[in-house]
């Protein structure tokens, strides 16, 4: 029997080699990507990304921008490293958290109970409807938005929502386990290089990202009037065309 188990001779040796292995995929993976114009457009996407979420985030939004600066600064590393899917992932976290945003800004008890700073955080139970509220389904999150920002004048943040909302459901199946389920055979670890891919993964990430930015500085108009000249045209940059006339010509966001 000791023969078919793996000793803690063997068991450190298989892992310094799988850790080996590693580092020569990502190396390989990174190599790949570190001249390619579609990883520049990503890495600029999100820099800019950074800088507008940097700018529009607040004392008085719960949570703050600071999980989403997260999410951006880590897709270029998971994308160069050949983990699409994580991407993903990570942008399907993205456009939670910015529902979220709009929505515990305005309860900031159940935010509260949501982070574990008073109560349990999550509760399925309706006869707690502090802890419950804060748990329910992000369409739940995705209607609040849209209802409570059905106002703004300009109509951009609605427009924003519905696309979002676009994305999320193709991010549903994206990361849903029977995308894996259904590979007949063994996947590798990391992405085989693809310039139509990036392409469509760069061109995703760009309008999630703009998406979010158009709602977040609608609903948080004082930070969007204060963005300052860089920030201001990164965020002209990192939003879709269709949307900058508008914005210039009239009046853009949620009056308070």
């Amino acid at each position: 029997m000791k023969a078919v188990l793996i000793t803690t001779q063997g068991l450190a040796a298989a892992s310094e080699k799988y850790l080996t292995d590693a580092r020569s995929l990502l190396g390989k993976s990174i190599a790949a990507h570190r001249n390619t114009a579609e990883f520049r457009d990503l890495f600029k996407t999100c820099l800019a990304a950074e800088a507008v979420l940097q700018g529009l985030d607040s004392s008085a939004l719960s949570p703050g921008l600071a999980p989403l600066r997260t999410i951006i600064l880590r897709i270029p590393l998971l994308a160069a490293a050949g983990q699409s899917s994580i991407v993903k992932v990570e942008l399907r976290r993205y456009i939670e958290i910015t529902f979220w945003v709009v929505y515990f800004s305005h309860h900031p008890i159940e935010w509260l109970h949501f982070s574990g700073k008073r109560g349990s955080g999550f509760s399925k139970d309706a006869r707690k409807p502090i802890a419950f509220a804060a748990s329910r389904d992000l369409n739940v999150f995705v209607e609040y938005a849209r209802e409570y920002m059905e106002p703004e004048p300009s109509g951009i943040a609605a427009r924003a929502i519905s696309l979002l909302e676009q994305d999320k459901k193709v991010l549903n199946a994206a990361v849903h386990a029977g995308e894996i389920a259904r590979a007949p055979s063994l996947n590798l670890p990391v992405d085989k290089p693809s310039p139509t891919e990036s392409r469509k993964l760069a061109a995703m990430i760009k309008r999630i990202i703009g998406h979010s930015v158009l709602l977040l500085g609608g609903f948080n108009k004082d930070a969007f009037n204060g963005l300052a000249a860089g920030p201001r045209a990164y965020f002209d940059w990192v939003i879709p065309s269709a949307f900058r006339k508008d914005i210039r010509k009239g009046t853009f966001g949620m009056s308070t």
